[in-house]
């Protein structure tokens, strides 16, 4: 009998499928206040959901190859036409499908921490090695220290802007510096919304055709669930990610719903002023607790290192979500520091009450 293990891709033995333990306790127990996976609160517009609705009508037909959302991004993107614009099934499988164009066993990925998980995740799938570089203690990228680890079997450097889980914008310059260097650099802009895009590296992806930018409706769209990503480059790098695409990878009734939200700006503005609200109220009244550093967020999350007050992530995170069923998300230890969470920005009655369970947790350890 044949041994399945033997013929499997060597680089994938000791790897374990993608599982995430806080949406699956969410779903579980649909009474806890989701505040820890960067989602939107806010359900799709009505236009979105009739476009869904519209869709379904039709999901016995393949789609076609979706030029008219690739001409609409690119219109609101200010960039040529539908050969600057490749679609996935959520910024993931754009990533991934960028990883599997220019990366085999064998090659390097650079990445900075703290970052998106998922980077290292699909890497690992197709044995390419990643490299990770630690931010510097105000949480810029070390970008001497970037440039220092690039070897001739590096050949993506993937960096956020805005970062998560940090928050931090990031300059031009640091895209720059390694855009000069015969690799593809990719700007993760899953959250550019919250600030606009006038803070996009759009105009740079004009300039250098190994610059591509991943986008994402999961965030600012408020649509994580309808799995819808893309990216934007230059033409011919754009065309050689394609040509990975899975046949009909976007279902009809994501397409016409990225339509309809693509067409509804105001809706997706609305969202994105209502969580900037939110943002601003918990970082000013967690700013109030002694000991905890509340460091200014560009996206829908907020980064608190709670370490000066001697409580870990791990205590933190429980205790809230026992007492007051609200799931926050814990970070790993970075350089000593081990009381760094990660609150999500909820509704205005979620931010209420994550607020004063926070302010509880505090309290408390003070008794």
């Amino acid at each position: 009998m044949a041994d399945v293990k033997k013929l499997m891709n060597p680089w994938l033995d000791g790897l374990k499928p993608y599982f995430s333990p806080h949406i699956e306790k969410a779903w579980q127990d649909t009474n806890l206040i989701r505040m820890m996976s960067n989602e939107g609160p806010f359900p799709p517009q009505k236009k979105v959901l009739d476009a869904l609705i519209e869709g379904s009508k039709i999901a016995n037909r393949y789609p076609d190859s979706l030029t008219n959302i690739k001409e609409k991004i690119a219109e609101l993107n200010g960039l040529d036409g539908p050969d600057w614009v490749v679609l996935g099934n959520g910024s993931t499988e754009v990533l991934d499908m960028t990883f599997r164009a220019f990366m085999q066993p064998g090659d390097e990925l650079i990445q900075s921490l703290p970052c998106y998980g998922i980077y290292i995740q699909r890497a690992n799938v197709i044995g390419a090695k990643t490299v990770s570089i630690l931010a510097k203690d105000n949480w810029e990228y070390d970008i001497d220290a970037i440039e220092n680890a690039i070897t001739p079997k590096t050949k993506i450097i993937i960096l956020a802007n805005p970062n998560n889980p940090t928050g931090n914008l990031i300059e031009d310059s640091v895209y720059e510096r390694l855009a000069k260097h015969d690799i593809v650099v990719i700007v993760d802009e899953a959250y550019i919304e919250y600030s606009g895009l006038k803070n996009s590296k759009l105009h740079l992806i004009k300039k250098y055709p190994n610059m591509i930018i991943s986008r994402t409706l999961s965030k600012a769209y408020g649509l994580a669930g309808m799995r819808f990503g893309y990216m934007l480059g230059q033409p011919e790098i754009i065309n050689i990610i394609s040509r990975i695409i899975l046949s009909w990878n976007i279902s009809i009734m994501s397409a016409f719903g990225a339509y309809a939200a693509f067409n509804d700006q105001e809706g997706m503005q609305e969202k994105v002023r209502l969580t900037n609200e939110g943002r601003d109220y918990i970082e000013s009244e967690l700013s109030k607790i002694e000991g905890l550093t509340v460091y200014h967020t560009n996206g829908n999350y907020i980064l608190i290192d709670a370490s000066p007050t001697g409580a870990t992530s791990e205590e933190i995170v429980d205790y809230i979500m026992e007492k007051h069923k609200i799931i926050l998300r814990k970070q790993n230890p970075f350089k000593g520091r081990k009381g760094l969470f990660r609150i999500t920005i909820g509704s205005k009655e979620e931010n209420e009450k994550c607020v004063a369970a926070v302010k509880d947790f505090f309290e408390s350890i003070k008794k």
